[in-house]
């Protein structure tokens, strides 16, 4: 655990050192995404995260220090369900992760990679959904690609979250990580100059 939270601190500190630029004017965006999300999640008796798939909708605002260098907060909403020959599971919770953010723009197109800390509340899960806390957090690390057309972004990201304190309270080392893709569209606004990022 030591050794991820060190690899994220030296990741940060070599970014912020190695992509410094000086013609670059900085600016604030905003936006509101709606999207289609698949994220595991624990059944009781199970150590292997099994994918929810909903939707997850939520805003976000990105301030971009550097051409290629920004934070990235989001607040999302998602609300998955997973139907099987034992039933039909749901879950929803509320999301806000604060990311350090990577930006590469290629004209229309960007690549760009995320990475920090986030916290999760759980708002209501079905109870073969294995969770012993309502409140999760922990780090999270992931890559995406953007493609704009004015203000409109569709992206298809994807992340992988690794909690610090466990979903099981008898064992910290167990139901602590799971994936997660989204295909999303998002709208946004943000005040740069009309240079080029």
């Amino acid at each position: 655990m030591k050794h991820t939270i060190n690899l994220f601190l030296l990741i940060f500190a070599i970014v912020q050192v190695g992509l410094a630029q000086t013609s670059f004017t900085p600016y604030t965006e905003l936006g509101a995404r709606f999207g289609v999300l698949s994220s595991g999640n624990y059944f009781v008796g199970e150590t292997k995260a099994t994918p929810f798939i909903g939707t997850s909708m939520g805003f976000r605002v990105l301030y971009q220090e550097e051409k290629h260098f920004g934070i990235l907060t989001e607040i999302n909403y998602n609300q998955l369900s997973l139907s099987n020959q034992d039933g039909n599971f749901a879950i929803d919770y509320i999301q806000v992760p604060f990311l350090s953010h990577l930006n590469f723009p290629i004209k229309n197109l960007s690549l760009s990679v995320n990475f920090g800390p986030y916290g999760i509340f759980l708002l209501t899960k079905d109870p073969s959904v294995y969770l012993q806390r309502s409140f999760l957090y922990g780090l999270m690390g992931g890559f995406a690609v953007n493609y704009s057309i004015k203000h409109f972004v569709v992206s298809a990201e994807s992340r992988y979250y690794f909690n610090l304190p466990s979903n099981n309270l008898d064992d910290e080392t167990m139901r602590n990580k799971w994936p997660e893709i989204s295909i999303s569209l998002s709208y946004r606004i943000n005040s740069k100059s009309k240079s080029t990022r």
